[in-house]
């Protein structure tokens, strides 16, 4: 009897204790990695999910030289029940990015509070990340290849044309 009494204020402790859920969905990517072309730009949106029955604030922080979040706030606010809140970010290939290299974007979720000045009992934050690729136009990939074997054909038609001319005066 006196060990339940004496485990009585922990389990009182333990069931005391909330966690709040949120959650982070994205779209699957191969390799976890896009492919993007050199000069040109995407959207990359994921979707932020609170299944609770309260509204949670939460922070956004990413890194990235390819990416900026689109409309980027300080503070989010995840309505209750609300599995589709949107974040999007705007990845860009300029031209000071370097092909075949691989970018990497990292964001991570942390609740904040909740709305009306409430603090959360727990707060942990998730991090997630995904690559960029930045790959060659493959419309262009073969245009200088192509341009070399132009050139040749085209000098070894005025070569053969010579020689043909030449080969024709000796015959007269």
């Amino acid at each position: 009897m006196k060990k339940l009494i004496a485990l009585f204020p922990f389990i009182l402790l333990l069931f005391s204790l909330e966690a709040y859920a949120i959650g982070i969905s994205s779209p699957y990517l191969e390799n976890n990695t896009i492919q993007l072309i050199k000069g040109q730009s995407t959207i990359y949106s994921i979707n932020l999910q609170n299944p609770e029955d309260i509204d949670i604030n939460v922070k956004i922080s990413y890194s990235s030289d390819v990416a900026k979040i689109i409309d980027y706030k300080e503070v989010y606010t995840l309505l209750a029940g609300k599995l589709d809140t949107p974040v999007s970010f705007n990845i860009t290939a300029s031209e000071e990015t370097k092909i075949n290299k691989i970018y990497t974007v990292s964001y991570s979720v942390k609740p904040l509070s909740i709305p009306g000045g409430g603090t959360l009992p727990m707060t942990m934050s998730i991090a997630k990340q995904f690559n960029v690729k930045i790959i060659k136009d493959p419309d262009k990939a073969g245009t200088y290849v192509l341009g070399y074997y132009a050139a040749f054909i085209a000098i070894a038609m005025i070569i053969f044309i010579f020689i043909w001319k030449k080969l024709k005066k000796k015959a007269y």
